[in-house]
C-alpha cells in the first residue's frame, strides 16, 4: 500500500453548507492527495443523494470533473451514489470502485406500507456508469471472501448488541 504524504477533503455534499452552496443529507467528498510516489491524485468519495445539489456546489467552487482519477462508493445506499453517472460523465470516463455488492438491489418495507428503495437509484447502476465512459472496479487487494466469490463460512452463536 502506498502512503500518503499530503491530504487535501472537500467536503461537496453535506447537511452542513456555507456560502452559497447547497446541502443534501448525502455525502460527497473530494480528496485530492500526495502518494507516496510524490504523484498527484483526485479521487471523489461518494457522490451523495442530490445530484443537482452535488453539481451546483462542484460548480461554485471551480472543479474540473476531468482531473479526478477515481470514484469510491463507501457502500450501496443512496444518500452516498445518487450522482455517480453525472459525475463518470463529467470526469470522461473513471474507474468507479465499490464492494460487489455495491450495487445489490436494497429496500425497507414497514407493515402496511409499499418497500422503499434504499439501495442505488435507479439510473445508476454499472450499466449506465459504462455507458457514461466509466468502468466499475472491485478494490485491488480484496481477500476472495470479502468480494463475494467462492464458499463462505459463517459466524454461528454471534449476536451483536446495540
Amino acid at each position: 500500500m502506498l502512503r500518503v504524504r499530503k491530504l487535501k477533503v472537500t467536503a461537496l455534499g453535506d447537511n452542513l453548507v456555507y456560502e452559497e452552496g447547497h446541502g443534501q443529507s448525502g455525502l460527497s467528498l473530494l480528496l485530492e492527495l500526495i502518494d507516496g510516489k510524490n504523484e498527484r491524485r483526485k479521487v471523489l468519495f461518494d457522490t451523495g443523494d442530490n445530484r443537482e445539489a452535488l453539481m451546483h456546489n462542484m460548480k461554485l467552487l471551480k472543479l474540473n470533473l476531468r482531473d479526478v482519477d477515481a470514484v469510491v462508493l463507501s457502500h450501496g445506499h443512496l444518500d452516498h451514489t445518487a450522482a455517480t453517472v453525472d459525475v463518470v460523465g463529467a470526469a470522461g470516463g473513471v474507474k468507479v470502485y465499490g464492494h460487489p455488492h455495491t450495487f445489490v438491489r436494497r429496500f425497507i418495507k414497514r407493515r402496511g406500507k409499499r418497500r422503499i428503495n434504499v439501495g442505488v437509484p435507479r439510473g445508476q447502476g454499472i450499466a449506465e456508469i459504462e455507458r457514461a465512459g466509466g468502468r466499475s472496479c472491485s478494490p485491488p487487494g480484496l481477500p476472495r471472501w470479502f468480494r463475494g466469490s467462492g464458499p463462505r463460512e459463517r459466524l454461528r452463536g454471534r449476536r451483536s448488541r446495540l
